[in-house]
Parts: C-alpha cells; structure tokens; sequence
C-alpha cells in the first residue's frame, strides 16, 4: 500500500489487529495499535474489542481489562460483544461471580446482554456445580425475552444430570421444542 502511496485507514489497522489477535499475537497486534495511533487515526470499538479479545484468549485478562478501561478513557464506548469477551473469559478462568458483576454494569450502562452473554455464565456456574444460581439466570434470560439455544440447554441439562437431578433435566430437554430449540 505505501508503495503505491494509499495510507493505510482504520479498516486496514483493524484487519491486522484482528489478524494478529487471532493468531495469538498480541504484542503485534500492539503494535499495529502504535502504527494506527502514529497516523493520527483513532482506535474504535473494533480495535478495542480484538485487543481485548487476544488479550484473554492469552489469558491476559487483567491487562484486557486495563485494555477496557484505555478503551472508556478514548471515549470509545463498549457494546455487547466486548462485555462477551470480557464475561466468557472470566468464567472460563472459573471468576463467575467477576462476571455477574460485569454482567450487571453491562446493563447498569444501558447495554442490552445477549444470548452468549447469558451462556458464558450459565457454563460457567454449571462448571462450578452451581446450578441453582444456573437456573436463576436461565429464568432471567427467559423474562428478558432471550430464546436459550442448543449451547444454553447442554450446559443446564449436564449439570442437572452431573447433579443427579434427572428428572429435572428430562423436564429441561423436553422443553426445548416447546422453547422452539429442537434437540
């Protein structure tokens, strides 16, 4: 692109961020962060959300947090997927309740959670055998108007299960056709 004298925009920075985040290389995408920056662009919710996505799939996760809060102070506001990102990767390090705090400022902050919002947390009390506070949130997600999916009923039926709640699971699978999610 410089050799032909076309100036690399914000998408061409965004696409290599992500590229690099996706393989796992996080100080690249860093620096291609700092290229962006020295052309006098300003980072948006894309290069945000694919930093701090690389940053917790390199199980960064405080430093993708740093990465959120750098993120406000640019006056980039975060949306549903950046919450996900930050929400999965704490319940997948096992900090649910850190989750269900980001969960609450996520719509303290007028952002709507989703169905993957919902399913990270729902794994993730399931993983810690926690399935009351599973099904509290499956209720939730039910009066928010959130249609579960094949990922929310496994999750829910093999805790219950796991639990030695059988019949209860039974219950759940079978409800999953009337909740229009065939098994």
């Amino acid at each position: 692109m410089r050799r032909r004298g076309i100036p690399p925009n914000l998408v061409t920075f965004n696409t290599l961020i992500s590229g690099h985040c996706k393989d796992g290389e996080v100080n690249k995408a860093r620096e291609a962060l700092e290229m962006l920056l020295e052309h006098g662009l300003k980072p948006d919710i894309f290069t945000f959300s694919s930093i701090i996505d690389g940053l917790c799939r390199a199980h960064q996760i405080e430093d993708a947090f740093n990465c959120f809060n750098e993120m406000i102070e640019w006056s980039v506001t975060p949306n549903c997927v950046t919450y996900n990102i930050l929400i999965r990767s704490l319940c997948v390090v096992g900090d649910v309740a850190k989750s269900v705090k980001l969960l609450r400022k996520m719509q303290a902050d007028g952002i709507s959670p989703d169905v993957f919002s919902f399913n990270a947390l729902i794994q993730g009390f399931c993983r810690m055998n926690k399935v009351e506070k599973a099904q509290t949130l499956f209720v939730s997600m039910l009066t928010l108007g959130l249609s579960p999916d094949n990922f929310t009923y496994i999750a829910f039926i093999k805790a219950l299960c796991e639990s030695g709640r059988f019949e209860e699971a039974k219950e759940i699978f079978f409800s999953m056709e009337a909740n229009e999610c065939p098994p």
